[in-house]
Order: C-alpha cells, then sequence, then structure tokens
C-alpha cells in the first residue's frame, strides 16, 4: 500500500511540474511583427529602388541584427551620406522601421 502511495505521489508531482512548465513557456514572448518599412529623406533615388535593398519586410518578425545588417547595405551602396534607423512601436503594437537616408550631394 505504501509503494502505490508513493507512485500516485510521484506521478502527481511530476504532471504538476510539467504543468507548470508548459504554463511558463507560455508566458514568452513572442518576437514582434514588423508593420511597416518606411523611408524618408531621399530625394533622387526612389523609395522602391531603396526598399529593395532592404531584407526587413512587413509580416517578417522583427530582428535586430537583420535591420543593422539593412542599414549597413544602404551605406555601402555609396548613394547616402547617412543612415539612420528609427524603431518605433506601431498602431497595432508591431514593429515600423524607419531608414532615414540623407542622399550624397551630386
Amino acid at each position: 500500500m505504501k509503494n502505490k502511495i508513493q507512485s500516485v505521489v510521484a506521478v502527481f508531482l511530476v504532471a504538476t511540474a510539467c504543468h507548470h512548465q508548459v504554463r511558463q513557456s507560455g508566458n514568452a514572448k513572442a518576437p514582434a511583427v514588423i508593420e511597416d518599412v518606411r523611408v524618408a529623406g531621399n530625394r533622387r533615388i526612389p523609395t522602391e529602388t531603396i526598399k529593395t535593398n532592404i531584407q526587413s519586410k512587413p509580416g517578417d518578425p522583427f530582428n535586430e541584427v537583420t535591420a543593422r545588417r539593412d542599414v549597413e547595405r544602404l551605406r555601402s551602396l555609396g548613394y547616402f551620406d547617412n543612415v539612420r534607423l528609427t524603431n518605433e512601436t506601431g498602431p497595432n503594437g508591431g514593429r515600423v522601421l524607419t531608414f532615414a537616408v540623407r542622399e550624397k550631394p551630386r
């Protein structure tokens, strides 16, 4: 009888621990989704041309490493004196990325 009680208690404790672990992992935040990608400050170079060189896309999970690479890619094109990235919370709770560029003079 003592062994049966110990077995029942052991199963109960394992089940409780598993349930607690599943609840905790359910609380983990999912990565924010990119709501919009914007370009600001361009005058001669079309926005679509700039966006073609940006890997971060609306609907994708926000990834800071990818966003930094996007900035570096735009800088490496040679068209801009400066490229800055702002990352704001959008109206739906996702991220709005704005690539602010300053074109080199002709």
